[in-house]
């Protein structure tokens, strides 16, 4: 009896054991599968986290891409520069009796920017984040904001103008007089249409605060947004774009009459026109009445908007344009040639009537040329000469020490070294 049951007893054991060593064996086998689809995954994610082509990862959900360039430039200065290099070389500021006339030399590494893009889904379509900074005069935002669905919000550049038809290529942070850059909080919509048109309107956070010499316009409520339009056509040829704003502020003392608004307007056209052996010409016409914060050079000095006669405000009309030569001369050299000039209508005022007393300027001019050279793929290099001057108001005295105004001129030579990331 022993003997026939042990032979079976063995085999069962013997089963047993062969069914746990196969057990165990799948057991590893699904565990070493999972490590592996597991370290597969990391890799991707680590992949798409380092990238070096964009420099874009997912987080949340949501496209990341970081970017931005370091840049240093370089600037010699000579002639009555005065504060004419303040973050760009501006001949309508520039002063013969200023006490830092003559040769001047200024190394920056203040443009440098840094910038975070985000591409997050919704409801209403794909959401665009954008946040920009640099450390012009000190950390400084540029643009905040987000889009979708053709709408806006946040500050970022301006609608009004064109920077197609800008000079190609510059190392001056300002740029030409005449055209207009500004970075704004607004609410924006864009289309496009059949035939390249497309067109943007916009409402503006207004910019105009007039404090001055003259109490009678020193306060003034800006209790509306600026209206911003701009349509544009674009084809193989080259485009044309035509912009226009609106402004309005209100009085706040009696002097000018509580109850009356000062209302201002400015357009531009502009324009690029591709010609052979990759060159371009690009011209642009600029006129503002009562609304000269829209003229580049003028952005910022509100005595140039407005003036006081007979107790009244007075608008100022200022005209300008801009005409540039760009060339592409190799596959990583190209260059270009400039000319900008405003002409601003305030010669029939005396300088007790404005609004600021050294806004005594009438006209300026702003020349130069410049070439690049696209060292890699994220390098560059560039090299600009410019040369300005400008015109006083008949009369016109200096404030500090009563003396004739006279007229100023002044050049730069400027270099820039920047790599992207």
């Amino acid at each position: 009896m022993l003997r026939q049951i042990a032979p079976i007893a063995l085999a069962v054991v013997a089963a047993n054991s062969a069914f746990a060593q196969e057990t165990t064996s799948a057991s590893v086998d699904d565990l070493q599968a999972q490590i592996d689809a597991l370290r597969a995954e990391v890799a991707e994610s680590n992949t798409n986290a380092k990238s070096s082509d964009n420099n874009t990862m997912e987080i949340a959900g949501s496209k990341v891409k970081f970017g931005g360039f370091v840049r240093l430039t370089a600037n010699q200065t000579s002639g009555d520069n005065g504060l004419a290099y303040t973050n760009g070389f501006n001949p309508v500021v520039m002063d013969p009796n200023a006490s830092n006339n003559g040769d001047q030399s200024e190394f920056s590494a203040s443009e440098s920017r840094v910038n975070m893009e985000i591409l997050t889904d919704s409801r209403f379509g794909t959401v665009r984040t954008f946040v920009e900074v640099d450390a012009v005069d000190t950390i400084r935002l540029r643009h905040a904001f987000f889009e979708v669905n053709g709408f806006t919000f946040g500050q970022t550049d301006t609608t009004f103008g064109d920077s197609s038809a800008w000079p190609a290529d510059q190392v001056d942070f300002q740029g030409p007089l005449s055209i207009y850059s500004h970075r704004r909080a607004q609410i924006a919509y864009s289309a496009d249409f059949d035939s390249g048109f497309s067109y943007t309107a916009s409402l503006v956070q207004a910019s105009t605060d007039l404090g001055g010499d003259v109490t009678d316009i020193e306060s003034l409520n800006s209790d509306r947004p600026d209206v911003v339009a701009t349509i544009k056509q674009s084809g193989d040829w080259g485009h044309i774009a035509l912009s226009g704003a609106y402004t309005s502020a209100r009085t706040n003392t009696a002097e000018l009459d509580s109850s009356s608004r000062i209302d201002g307007y400015a357009a531009q056209i502009g324009t690029s026109i591709n010609m052979p052996w990759n060159g371009s010409i690009a011209a642009s016409y600029s006129y503002s009445d009562g609304s000269n914060e829209y003229i580049y050079a003028l952005n910022g000095m509100d005595g140039y908007s407005y003036a006081v006669v007979d107790g009244k405000a007075e608008t100022i009309a200022t005209s300008g344009w801009t005409v540039a030569y760009n060339q592409s001369l190799t596959e990583t050299i190209s260059g270009s040639v400039y000319y900008s000039y405003i002409d601003i209508d305030n010669e029939g005022l005396n300088q007790s009537q404005l609004t600021d007393s050294n806004a005594t300027v009438t006209d300026s001019s702003y020349m130069g040329a410049s070439v690049f050279w696209q060292a890699d793929t994220n390098m560059k290099f560039g090299a600009e000469y410019l040369y300005g001057e400008n015109s006083h108001m008949k009369n016109a005295l200096d404030l500090d020490n009563g003396e004739r105004l006279e007229d100023g001129k002044g050049s730069t030579v400027n270099f820039l070294a920047q790599y992207s990331f």
